[in-house]
């Protein structure tokens, strides 16, 4: 409260000397006031804040990495014929946060060419 009074004191100072008016004075106060307050609600989410820029800093490095294969360029070897019959046998997957818990055990899977297969 010791600002309050050292602010009101000055703006009456500045208002003595006809520096400002009192409308100014109150104007200054109350906007440095709700500065100030919405800078101590914000302070709290600081961490969160660069916890999600160094995150987005990795996905960002990985959007913008250049593939070693061209998928747009016309040159290459380019098969005559795609059937797109696609087949998994014995299948095991985990995440690597998580290798203790399998996802996927032993799956087969026969997707026949023009189906359309989600896992979900």
């Amino acid at each position: 409260y010791a600002q309050y009074g050292l602010a009101f004191y000055y703006g009456a100072n500045l208002i003595d000397e006809g520096y400002c008016t009192p409308g100014s004075v109150f104007t200054v106060f109350f906007s440095v006031l709700s500065g100030a307050f919405i800078l101590g609600n914000a302070l709290p989410y600081v961490n969160a804040v660069a916890t999600a820029l160094g995150s987005a800093s990795s996905v960002f490095s990985v959007v913008d990495r250049k593939p070693h294969i061209d998928s747009y360029s016309n040159s290459g070897l380019k098969p005559m014929m795609v059937q797109g019959h696609i087949r998994f046998h014995n299948v095991h997957f985990s995440y690597p946060s998580r290798p203790d818990v399998p996802v996927l055990q032993g799956i087969d899977l026969d997707i026949q060419p023009g189906t359309k297969v989600a896992l979900v």
